[in-house]
This record gives structure tokens, sequence and C-alpha cells, in this order.
């Protein structure tokens, strides 16, 4: 990877910590869609983030974004935009029908 303004490393703390939030919401019952709408609205600052515009209390950082990000817009991206991001397992009929893309689901065991 090439980072030229030295944002790699923090972004990737950042990114870790917005991965727990969404995994502490999962354990929680949260909805997949929402889940994915959230997480979406939040990864689409971690572009954005340069050392003036997040929060500069550090050592109150928490997995919960908005301890890290003072703008943050939770709810910019809706569930229904993130839809195509979610499969449930079912096979989606109608995608057949007119002759969209075939998802088949794949098993995946330890051994």
């Amino acid at each position: 990877p090439f980072w030229p303004m030295g944002t790699g490393c923090a972004r990737g703390f950042l990114a870790a910590f917005d991965t727990a939030w969404m995994i502490k919401g999962w354990a929680q019952g949260k909805g997949p869609l929402d889940l994915l709408s959230e997480r979406e609205s939040i990864y689409r600052l971690l572009p954005q983030t340069t050392a003036e515009n997040i929060s500069k209390n550090f050592e109150q950082y928490t997995i919960d974004p908005a301890t890290r990000y003072p703008n943050l817009n939770s709810t910019c991206v809706r569930p229904h935009q993130v839809r195509h991001l979610y499969i449930n397992g079912e096979q989606d009929l109608s995608s057949l029908e007119h002759g969209g893309p075939t998802r088949r689901s794949v098993n995946i065991s330890r051994r």
C-alpha cells in the first residue's frame, strides 16, 4: 500500500474499532441491513479522516464511533441502499427470471 500522508496505521486502528462496533451491534441482535447501512455510513468517513477532523480526546476513544468522529452521521446510508450487500442464503427467483446474476451458496467447513 501507498500512504503518502502517513495515515494508513491510524486509519487501520479506526477501521478495527469500527468493525468491533459492528460486531457488537450484531451480538445485540441489530438487523443485518441496519448494521450494514451504519457500517457504510461510518466507512465513508474513513478516507476523510485527518488529524484536524477527528476527536482529539484520544483517551476517551472506544469502539463507539461517536467517540472518535465529531461529525458522525451514522444514518447517511439507508438500509435499502445496502440490500445488495446482504446475502441471506435464499435464491432471489426474480433475478433469474430477468436474466440477472446468479448467486450460489458456498459451504465452508473447518477440517
